[in-house]
């Protein structure tokens, strides 16, 4: 089942895979079955070995108590366009924050950030009726339907280069980004710099602006965040870019 993303932005610190694999599973209750992060790392394993899926690099976000992660794997796929690399998202929680969850990403060498749908392919909430045989098979079908979406998630992106935008539509989205708390006005001279000034990093050629550009600024100002308040402001950006679409 497919699920819109309900992930807040929280505290959180990047990790080693040896540091999440130390964290204890909780008892189980009558109800409630927060299988350990261990469990979902692994079950994330075996939908890669199944499918045959390349793994360059993983990346991790734990929130501060540990109760939350956040998963970035990137995928070695044939085909892929030229400074562009194709990750799988996952997330989990063993306190009750959200269900396991896995989604298709793309990473953007330019810029190094996370360009999502805003989309997670729902696997299961921590149920008593959970069990691990059922956490790796819905691994499998969620990983395989992430896979098929890394096109779609291209299209968009290249996509956003065929919305030009004037000078005057450009200075005015940019309000509007400020007003929806997307940008942040004390952010606003980095923003200037990276889209609105003339031979900008991100302008289009001969000074011409694109949604393309203007997304690609927006990304750029949160790059250095952790991943858990990443791919919430990254969420939160593809919204507001796909209402202007």
């Amino acid at each position: 089942m497919e699920n819109t993303m309900n992930l807040t932005p929280q505290v959180s610190r990047r990790v080693t895979e040896e540091v999440i694999r130390s964290i204890e599973q909780p008892e189980f209750t009558k109800t409630w079955h927060p299988h350990s992060h261990n469990t979902v790392l692994d079950a994330a394993y075996f939908a890669c070995e199944q499918l045959k899926l390349e793994v360059e690099e993983r990346q991790y976000s734990l929130s501060r108590n540990g109760g939350s992660l956040f998963g970035l794997w990137t995928l070695k796929i044939a085909g892929a366009a030229v400074g562009k690399h194709y990750c799988l998202g996952f997330r989990t929680s063993i306190i009750k924050e959200y269900a396991v969850g896995f989604c298709a990403m793309l990473t953007v060498i330019k810029c190094t950030n996370q360009v999502t749908p805003g989309r997670f392919f729902e696997l299961r909430r921590h149920t008593s009726t959970l069990s691990l045989d059922a956490i790796k098979g819905l691994a499998v079908e969620a990983a395989g339907q992430a896979v098929e979406r890394f096109s779609a998630v291209n299209t968009w992106h290249e996509g956003l280069k065929e919305k030009t935008l004037t000078k005057q539509e450009a200075n005015d989205l940019t309000i509007r980004a400020m007003q929806q708390k997307i940008l942040a006005p004390s952010k606003f001279s980095q923003f200037d710099k990276l889209f609105l000034s003339s031979r900008t990093p991100y302008g289009g050629e001969r000074g011409g602006e694109t949604l393309y550009g203007f997304h690609g600024a927006l990304t750029e100002l949160i790059r250095d965040h952790n991943f858990m308040t990443n791919v919430y402001e990254n969420q939160q950006i593809t919204k507001f870019v796909n209402s202007v679409m």
